[in-house]
């Protein structure tokens, strides 16, 4: 008997089916680009708080190494600190408390025309005009602009006359000049804060101090502080003790502004 061995041919078989790739339709695409945009606009501004916080943090602590270096100097200068501006006789600017403070932990000159490059604790990381070497201002009493051509001119400000050390505002964000980006030496303009030293007696010491709409960076609000943390609504300060806060618009107080 005869074996019969079959032989299969595959030209004989039907073609194995291939899987067909299948492309996305409009509405689909139209789908996925609505949640990528959903997702983006919820994200956004969740990453530009983070920043603003973070700003904010950093801010606090270069005010607190501000603070620091403007009570070490004193330690080491009779309890006297830092005077806020220098004019010499001729009405030449000599120096600010910045300088001076810049000079003091680097060793080096003291005064504008030394060259020293500003430390960068004097700048805030949330200024709204991106330069300038000084974005904080000082207690006009504490740091005090002094003029040698004046026939009784302002004296440095020891800090033996503090009291209320956790209470004044030593160091505070300031508003910067929209051109050179620096902020005045003092908060001179704040109401209150230049006519006199705290007195207890006084019935308005609780009072906030008036933004006046100054909360801008331009020339005609110079000397006033500035909310420039949390979408413009705070502003950060150093005191006296050592900490640092940060003051929503409004919670600053007279007594918060005067010296001792």
């Amino acid at each position: 008997m005869k074996n019969f061995i079959a032989m299969s041919d595959s030209s004989c078989l039907p073609a194995a089916k291939r899987p067909r790739s299948r492309a996305f339709t409009l509405i689909e695409l139209l789908v996925v680009i609505s949640i990528i945009a959903l997702l983006i606009g919820i994200l956004l501004p969740a990453l530009s708080s983070a920043r603003d916080t973070a700003r904010g943090v950093k801010c606090l602590s270069g005010l607190r190494q501000a603070g620091f270096a403007s009570l070490a100097y004193a330690d080491e200068n009779k309890g006297r600190l830092p005077h806020g501006f220098l004019r010499d006789p001729s009405g030449t600017e000599i120096s600010g408390w910045d300088t001076v403070l810049t000079g003091w932990m680097s060793a080096q000159g003291t005064t504008f025309s030394s060259g020293v490059e500003r430390s960068e604790i004097f700048q805030c990381p949330s200024a709204g005009v991106a330069m300038g070497t000084r974005h904080y201002s000082a207690q006009p009493f504490m740091m005090p602009d002094i003029n040698l051509a004046d026939a009784n001119p302002m004296r440095q400000y020891n800090t033996a006359r503090i009291v209320r050390s956790s209470e004044i505002i030593m160091l505070g964000d300031g508003v910067q000049d929209p051109l050179t980006g620096t902020a005045s030496t003092s908060y001179f303009a704040v109401p209150g804060a230049a006519f006199q030293p705290f007195d207890s007696s006084r019935t308005n010491n609780n009072d906030p101090i008036a933004d006046e709409g100054r909360n801008a960076d331009l020339a005609a609000n110079n000397g006033f502080l500035r909310y420039r943390h949390g979408g413009e609504t705070s502003a950060n300060a150093v005191h006296p003790d050592g900490h640092a806060e940060s003051y929503v618009n409004g919670d600053i107080l007279r007594r918060n502004t005067q010296s001792d």
